[in-house]
């Protein structure tokens, strides 16, 4: 005979044992899911630079499958230049459990190109769950193409300008001069730094205060360009009029 009493207590554990089971299985099918579809590429690697396992993101960013990642040593993928850093980083890593630090290497792509990431690692060996360095890795490639142009194309455009005969300024709203090109030694003996912070209208002969000041206040609400007017001058000496070429309004 079986006993109802012994068996109701089994029946119940089972029953609560299977449930556990069933939520775990959705925990984890929930962060697979969210990891297959982040943005950002997941990688664990072991005390021996061995990767441990490879987010589904992998395939997108680097164009590798996570099963062709898993074993290799994560250092290979580095650039060679940037190799020896990211390798004291590692060791570093491993020696404390301290907070995640980002920084910025090039990975190898499957077809054979360079891409700029940026690399979070935490340290995790003492978590029993994890016990690995966890790298979140995000592609900034993009963003570093981008920096390279602007600070091309300012490098061209100071180059320009410095090299100008003619005086170049910016203005701010409040009329206010935030650059000044070298030519203004030339033509009106003030080094730029001078003029810095200071108000143009400063330099205008007094016939023409009034006239610039009017044409500037159209400049910056309508974007109409103002007419030549004449400035000061300073020497050692004296000063003089001189011709001023035409201001124009933000654009």
């Amino acid at each position: 005979a079986v006993s109802v009493g012994g068996l109701f207590p089994r029946v119940v554990g089972a029953r609560a044992a299977a449930e556990a089971g069933g939520g775990l299985r959705r925990s984890e099918n929930r962060l697979r899911g969210l990891l297959a579809h982040a943005s950002e590429l997941t990688v664990l690697v072991d005390r021996h630079d061995r990767i441990g396992y490879v987010s589904p993101a992998s395939e997108r960013l680097l164009g590798y499958r996570p099963d062709e990642l898993d074993g290799r040593h994560a250092l290979e993928l580095v650039h060679p230049e940037d190799r020896e850093r990211a390798g004291a980083a590692f060791a570093a890593h491993l020696a404390t459990a301290g907070p995640a630090t980002a920084t910025g290497y090039r990975v190898l792509h499957r077809d054979g190109s360079w891409r700029h990431v940026e690399v979070t690692t935490t340290n995790l060996f003492d978590d029993p769950d994890v016990g690995a360095l966890v790298l979140n890795v995000r592609d900034v490639t993009d963003e570093r193409r981008y920096q390279h142009r602007l600070a091309a194309s300012e490098r061209r455009l100071r180059a320009i300008v410095g090299n100008s005969g003619d005086i170049i300024t910016v203005h701010g709203r409040n009329g206010r001069t935030m650059f000044c090109s070298p030519a203004v030694t030339a033509v009106l003996g003030y080094r730029p730094d001078e003029l810095l912070g200071t108000d143009p209208l400063v330099l205008v002969h007094p016939d023409d205060v009034a006239a610039v000041a009017a044409h500037r206040h159209a400049a910056v609400v309508a974007g109409d360009p103002a007419v030549g007017v004449g400035l000061s001058h300073r020497t050692a000496r004296s000063g003089c009029r001189r011709p001023c070429g035409r201001p124009h309004g933000p654009p």
